[in-house]
């Protein structure tokens, strides 16, 4: 068994309504077709020692926790949960680090995701208006400014997801930036 031949498939998202982080492996059991899978030729969840998380968010605040008890508990399915571990606060990039420990052999499985729930959230609010006409009596707006208030945040959460995805990360904080001023400007509430 190798520790070293062990190939999770991290994934990440949002759940209970965009306040929590869940984290599941993907990988499954291991195959001829699914070499890096959980099993004889590499480990079985059971033989893990050690298992820790190490979540860093958009401010560069660090969570550790140990999730020894849920690895080893595994019946590694291809969608196993690996738990909700952080309340998710903001928007921006969530870096994991998954350690594992089998023996004196250690491994790090690595994952970023740029999660953009609450901007979502406005961008959605935005339109929302626009389609049951909300017209404030104080801010002066017709139809067609509603719209184009919600055009104007869905063009640039698509830039913004569009930067993300090609790894641009100067644009896509900036972008990032942008689409949080005109959330608060529009008093979206999605915190």
């Amino acid at each position: 068994m190798a520790l070293t031949d062990l190939e999770l498939a991290l994934q990440v998202c949002v759940t209970t309504n965009c306040t929590t982080l869940a984290l599941k492996d993907t990988v499954g059991v291991h195959s001829a077709t699914n070499t890096g899978g959980w099993g004889v030729a590499t480990i079985s969840p059971g033989d893990v020692d050690n298992a820790s998380l190490e979540i860093t968010d958009p401010a560069g605040t660090v969570t550790t926790v140990d999730i020894t008890s849920v690895v080893t508990a595994l019946t590694i399915t291809g969608n196993d949960s690996l738990g909700d571990y952080l309340n998710y606060t903001v928007d921006g990039e969530y870096k994991i680090k998954l350690t594992l420990t089998v023996g004196g052999d250690t491994k790090n499985f690595y994952l970023c995701n740029y999660l953009l729930c609450k901007v979502r959230c406005c961008v959605d609010t935005l339109w929302g208006n626009f389609a049951s006409d909300t017209v404030s009596s104080d801010c002066g707006c017709t139809s067609s400014t509603l719209q184009q208030k919600a055009l104007n945040a869905e063009a640039i959460f698509k830039a913004l997801c569009a930067s993300a995805a090609c790894s641009n990360t100067v644009t896509r904080d900036a972008l990032l930036k942008k689409l949080q001023r005109v959330c608060n400007l529009e008093k979206c509430n999605c915190n």
